[in-house]
């Protein structure tokens, strides 16, 4: 008994220091993805479905998820990434469960340790509360549950690890990877250790858990009358959007991805990388081998989905190279002994902890606004709640604003309503047969609804356009503002202090901001 305590306070010792990491940038201002979620979440507490006045292609699970997190915590970014601290920390002791059913407590504590510093890493974008985050939370919950479920043969829990799965791929399609995963667990040990009978019946228990998530969603979807927008963007759209990157452009993207975060804790990720020969040295460790190999392989299935190789797609990898990294430390008390090798897994875990704090010392010093620009360079993530926050003093809750470009954080912050479903103008940009039907219908939209306020996002990373991108958008809003609005403020994102800033008559007294750098305000006349 006395063991298992000191098992349980080192891992809450783990967890309250990852806490503590997260604290110190937890008032990072959003960026476009968590703009969104929380803007669509916004929307659900106030009864307006998912796609009916906001359009994209993820499932809405994670909407579901954000809305949770937004009653619980509060509207605002800070209570967001408050919550994502729990959620970690959630997280990093399922990483600690399954590591003690792998290869015992010193070495699941350490995974746990790798989990909490791997998952925070800024060149993963881990302290932003991105849906990978809570699929892995689903997900791990998931397979503990399988595990256990395949020691009990029960029928029930079976059920209960294919919804959790099936829960993480709600909140996310790439959760599907783990929801394989599961079927690749299931089908051998089945028909090694049952009848066909109870093969059947244990697989069809998971399917059903696995699917009930999806169905209920659809169900939900289709009784509040948007299905078919639905499945528009989440299937037709998704289809178009997951083929417009060439295979070649995507492999340089995932070069260059991982180059950047292998080298952001290069001691982390090459001990994980020696814990890949673990069965050299651990006979008793050997049955784990496969499970965590195959985690590893549909992990990077997760991943890969469109060519994108974003770098918090990269977040489904690290639960199992958190395991191997565990597995690699369990040589030391191979090495050692029992006694002194378990104190060197807590010895060492605990230098890697300060090494890593160290490593990461820029990120938790930063202010938040600069801390951002580190992460995403010229982005307007820490503009947006300077423009959020006139907007706001300058309209009455009812009216509706527009923002042209990709940046719905802006609707959150300023708890107003769009003009437009539109809330990401990629879509309008891309290689993709919908894209100049999508600037028309935005167009009609925001004319139909005449916003307030107008705002132009002048930032290439706001629209993604190429060289087959349609115009068209752009020659329109130049005649609309000319007929209906008038210019009362803007914003440089290459300038600082007062300079970034323009309002109302002093505009005419600064010059404007570079071409591609700049953010306009406009007011309807």
């Amino acid at each position: 008994m006395t063991k298992n305590r000191l098992e349980w306070a080192l891992l809450a010792a783990i967890i309250a220091a990852s806490f503590l990491l997260r604290l110190l940038v937890m008032d990072i201002p959003f960026e476009r993805d968590e703009g969104e979620y929380a803007y669509a979440a916004q929307l659900l507490l106030d009864g307006v479905p998912p796609f009916k006045e906001a359009y994209n292609m993820k499932f809405p699970g994670i909407y579901a998820v954000y809305a949770a997190i937004l009653f619980v915590f509060g509207q605002t970014h800070t209570g967001v990434h408050l919550a994502l601290a729990f959620v970690n920390g959630a997280t990093s002791i399922l990483v600690f469960l399954i590591g003690r059913r792998l290869f015992g407590p010193p070495a699941a504590l350490a995974a746990s340790v790798a989990f909490a510093m791997l998952s925070f890493l800024p060149s993963m974008q881990g302290i932003m509360a991105n849906s990978e985050h809570f699929v892995l939370l689903a997900a791990l919950a998931g397979i503990l549950t399988l595990m256990k479920a395949m020691d009990k043969r029960s029928l029930s829990m079976f059920f209960i690890a294919g919804a959790l799965l099936g829960l993480g791929y709600t909140i996310k399609q790439h959760g599907a990877a783990f929801v394989l995963f599961g079927y690749f667990l299931l089908a051998p040990y089945h028909f090694k250790n049952s009848g066909l009978k109870k093969a059947v019946a244990g697989l069809a228990a998971f399917t059903i858990g696995a699917t009930l998530p999806f169905l209920v969603m659809c169900a939900l979807l289709y009784s509040a009358g948007v299905f078919d927008r639905f499945w528009f963007w989440s299937f037709s759209y998704a289809a178009e959007y997951v083929s417009v990157t060439p295979f070649s452009v995507g492999m340089g993207r995932l070069k260059a991805e991982a180059a950047n975060i292998l080298l952001s804790a290069p001691l982390l990720w090459i001990i994980a990388a020696i814990g890949l020969f673990f069965p050299l040295w651990d006979k008793e460790a050997r049955r784990a081998w496969p499970f965590m190999a195959s985690l590893l392989a549909f992990s990077a299935l997760a991943v890969m989905p469109g060519f994108f190789f974003r770098p918090h797609y990269f977040l489904f990898l690290v639960p199992a190279t958190a395991l191997f990294f565990g597995a690699a430390l369990k040589a030391l008390p191979i090495i050692f002994g029992r006694t002194k090798g378990t104190a060197a897994i807590v010895t060492l875990s605990i230098v890697l902890c300060v090494y890593f704090a160290y490593t990461q010392r820029t990120a938790l010093a930063a202010p938040p606004e600069v801390l951002s620009r580190q992460m995403y360079g010229y982005n307007p993530f820490p503009e947006a709640l300077v423009i959020s926050d006139y907007i706001a003093k300058n309209t009455a809750e009812n009216e509706k604003i527009a923002v042209l470009g990709s940046e719905p954080e802006i609707y959150f912050y300023t708890k107003r309503r769009a003009a437009t479903g539109f809330i990401y103008t990629y879509p309008l940009m891309e290689r993709q047969r919908f894209a100049l039907d999508m600037q028309k219908q935005m167009m009609d939209e925001v004319k139909k609804a005449a916003p307030a306020y107008l705002v132009f996002v002048d930032i290439k990373f706001s629209w993604g356009a190429n060289d087959d991108s349609s115009l068209e958008i752009f020659d329109w809003l130049k005649s609309y503002v000319a007929e209906s609005y008038t210019l009362v403020g803007m914003a440089d994102i290459k300038a600082t202090g007062a300079k970034k800033y323009a309002w109302g008559r002093d505009i005419e007294n600064v010059p404007a901001p570079m071409p591609g750098y700049g953010i306009y305000i406009y007011k309807r006349n």
